[in-house]
């Protein structure tokens, strides 16, 4: 780790070598002198205060002007229903605070957040700052009629974006590497940071990627500027069991098998419902459709990453569905 470290910091790594030789050095001399003359716990007291002293006098300036502790966290901007945020080298705080919205907002505060891209040109999910400070990488169904995949889009401009792929999957940078999800599988493929394109063919690095809470998307992994890479092989999903209560709270029946289930929503003549079932192998989101008479379900939709709506009938959520197997780009927008 040292190596590393000196190899990209070496002013820095060598500074700090000095500067603990020095200190730690002097310690020792002020140690040798004082308890010739002071008692020891006497000289232990002066030398602890007078490094506290020069902590505070370190961290008082750094404190929040207001009054709040030092190091407390600063509420920057609301996201009541985040899908991914990324720190920009130019100082930028880029994110989602809901489902539909790309903001952005400086990471030294005092400013109102503003709109990096307006959602009715294409939602834009979990973005990924590049180490230029202008460009950022995001995950959309659609933008500008390019079809679903993985974008590389500029913080000053909302227009100019460029599809790289058609993986659906957030995507992190390592060293001349694209990383994103595919399946349960964690893939690379070669990208050029400077002219922001992909080459060559992508590959598989690791087996079993987990999915974390809220979106098939989730895929939880991250990597290093060294090129380390970490991922979780686990679920924040579980599995629940359609089950049906009469109103004194006694089980009167299941429907279909465990399963993760998300996103349920009923008909206005409440005769049948709609849900999600992610399958966790493939994942894949499908829709499911429940005759709540007969008690059975079945699937009618299935999509990576795909939620049914709420609907105030179900006779407008059938066409819906339908549309959407045909013609995914004008009924799906995410």
């Amino acid at each position: 780790m040292l190596g590393v470290m000196a190899a990209r910091y070496p002013a820095r790594v060598w500074f700090a070598l000095v500067t603990i030789y020095l200190v730690w050095g002097s310690t020792f001399i002020a140690l040798a002198i004082t308890v010739r003359d002071l008692p020891p716990l006497l000289s232990m007291a002066i030398r602890h205060l007078f490094a506290g002293a020069l902590l505070l006098a370190w961290a008082l300036p750094r404190g929040d002007r207001e009054g709040d502790p030092i190091g407390a966290p600063q509420v920057l901007a609301a996201a009541p229903e985040p899908r991914g945020g990324t720190w920009s080298p130019s100082g930028v705080i880029i994110f989602n605070p809901d489902t539909r919205s790309l903001m952005g907002v400086s990471a030294a505060g005092g400013a109102a957040p503003w709109n990096v891209a307006d959602a009715a040109a294409g939602v834009r999910l979990f973005p990924y700052a590049l180490g230029d400070g202008r460009h950022y990488l995001f995950t959309s169904r659609n933008v500008s009629n390019n079809g679903q995949g993985i974008y590389v889009g500029a913080i000053e401009s909302s227009t100019d974006v460029r599809r790289i792929s058609d993986e659906w999957s957030p995507a992190v940078v390592a060293p001349g590497y694209l990383l994103f999800g595919r399946q349960s599988g964690l893939f690379a493929q070669p990208f050029d940071a400077k002219r922001l394109a992909l080459s060559g063919d992508a590959r598989q690095l690791a087996d079993g990627l987990g999915v974390g809470y809220g979106t098939p998307l989730s895929f939880p992994f991250s990597a290093s500027a060294t090129g380390i890479l970490a991922y979780w092989g686990g679920t924040a999903r579980s599995q629940t069991q359609l089950t049906w209560f009469d109103r004194s709270g006694n089980v009167t029946g299941t429907v279909g098998e465990p399963a993760m289930h998300t996103g349920f929503t009923t008909s206005g003549n409440e005769r049948r419902a709609a849900l999600e079932r992610y399958d966790l192998a493939t994942n894949t989101a499908n829709v499911w459709l429940i005759d709540l008479s007969s008690r059975t379900a079945a699937p009618v939709l299935s999509r990576r990453g795909f939620w049914p709506g709420a609907s105030g009938s179900m006779c407008r959520m059938e066409p819906t569905l339908t549309r959407a197997a045909t013609a995914p780009r004008s009924a799906v927008s995410f």
